[in-house]
């Protein structure tokens, strides 16, 4: 409630929508005065109007990199289509409530900068009455060679009280002694762009009269003014916005520590779980007992590695399908007596797959290799095992197969009544897939289902 406060009193939208479906998962209260409680609903159908579909100009793709990591903030302007008013975005993923990555906006409203920046540059007719109008600090300085700013030739009355300057001594000073000293000098470069681009937007830390730090977002346009080349600086305070954006930060921060924690515990508890069913194991005398709580314990081990690899990853609702699968194969094997008389062998993609995937994926495999372990190699001292998964085309196929002795032609394991069979087909078809078992030279078993 504490972040929605901050939110909700924010002079900026915010919206949080899903990366896959656009679905819009949170819509402050300066969104909802615009355009209503749209939560619930897809962004592209009510934000934005005359849409068939996803925005050709939607920056999904523009926020998450080939490996699934966050590619850091993406800032755009952009006119809406369906009210026609500018606003500055700030894209950016988040992880949500549920630990998936979603894409978080902050959009301000700079349809009347843009409109000034059009008459401005159009026309000189009304300059003074907008350059006065705006809420902003908007100061005109000289431009020298190569883009060196010189004095300030204007300044609006906005830029005078904030900045606590009379007009006539802030006409006196440059950008230089309004600017934080290690502010200027990281942003002149920026500045000196002006020669070659024609505009800047950047943000930086200007210095009152009285010494007060404001951070600001300045867009500076080159432009010719009374005759000579000059630079238009239109200057907004984003004091509340950058306090909004710290405790953002801090409750995110607090929400993914939250969520690891989660992770642990989950994790220890599968231990106790698993160690559990060991004991009880131990205590037992009948063959069929024993092994029947051995198979539940490396099923929930199949879990357990899932959860350790999504405690230590950065992204809590995917991981790498080789980080998890590989040694999840060698923990399997280590639970079986004759282990050193079989060879493994991984051939495993290194693609991302959400952990709803990967959890049956993981116990489809547990149950296969048990059962390997258990009947192929029956009188024989030596056997092979291969565990191959890929991805093409949002085409994911696993195969596991031995060069054991093979499962028999009456055993169809579509109707078999052993529980591992049983729940490996119900697995596949929780994953939407199919199921083909070839016997030749062993078992082939080879599951496919389509990956988003």
């Amino acid at each position: 409630r504490s972040l929605e406060s901050v939110l909700d009193s924010m002079d900026v939208l915010v919206y949080v929508a899903d990366l896959d479906s656009y679905e819009v998962l949170f819509l402050n209260k300066y969104g909802r005065d615009t355009w209503g409680d749209i939560t619930g609903r897809r962004c592209w159908e009510t934000i934005q109007e005359g849409q068939t579909g996803p925005c050709e100009f939607c920056t999904n793709d523009k926020l998450v990199s080939p490996s699934g990591a966050s590619t850091g903030i993406y800032r755009w302007e952009f006119q809406n289509t369906g009210n026609g008013r500018w606003y500055d975005c700030r894209d950016q993923v988040i992880h949500w409530d549920d630990g998936r990555m979603v894409r978080m906006e902050i959009a301000t409203d700079i349809t009347d900068r843009k409109t000034m920046e059009k008459a401005l540059l159009d026309s000189q007719e009304n300059y003074r009455t907008l350059f006065e109008s705006i809420n902003d600090a908007v100061l005109v300085h000289d431009l020298g060679k190569g883009g060196v700013p010189g004095n300030f030739i204007e300044a609006n009355s906005i830029a005078c009280s904030r900045l606590g300057y009379a007009r006539e001594e802030l006409l006196a000073l440059t950008p230089r002694d309004i600017t934080l000293p290690e502010e200027y000098e990281r942003v002149s470069g920026e500045r000196l762009s002006l020669a070659f681009q024609g505009d800047v937007l950047t943000e930086t830390i200007h210095v009152t009269k009285a010494g007060i730090k404001i951070p600001v977002e300045s867009n500076i346009r080159r432009l010719r003014y009374l005759g000579k080349e000059a630079a238009l600086s239109i200057s907004r305070d984003i004091t509340a916005r950058k306090e909004a954006e710290r405790q953002i930060k801090s409750l995110l921060s607090e929400k993914e520590l939250l969520l690891t924690e989660v992770h642990h515990r989950i994790k220890n508890n599968m231990v106790t779980v698993m160690s559990l069913l060991s004991l009880q194991a131990d205590t037992l005398k009948d063959p069929s007992a024993v092994s029947a709580l051995q198979d539940s314990r490396n099923r929930v081990q199949s879990m357990m590695v899932l959860y350790d690899k999504l405690y230590r990853s950065n992204d809590f609702r995917a991981i790498s399908a080789k980080e998890y699968i590989t040694p999840l194969v060698n923990e399997i094997m280590d639970n079986f007596p004759n282990r050193s008389l079989v060879t493994i062998k991984t051939q495993i993609d290194d693609h991302i797959l959400d952990a709803k995937v990967l959890s049956p994926v993981g116990i489809i495999i547990n149950e296969v290799i048990t059962n390997a372990m258990k009947y192929a190699f029956t009188g024989r001292d030596k056997g092979r095992i291969l565990v191959s998964f890929s991805v093409k085309d949002n085409h994911a196929t696993l195969i596991v197969e031995d060069n054991g002795i093979g499962i028999p032609e009456l055993v169809n394991i579509e109707t078999t009544t052993g529980f591992g069979m049983q729940l490996v087909t119900m697995l596949v078809e929780q994953l939407d897939g199919t199921i083909h078992v070839e016997r030749r030279d062993g078992t082939r078993f080879i599951v496919e289902f389509e990956v988003l």
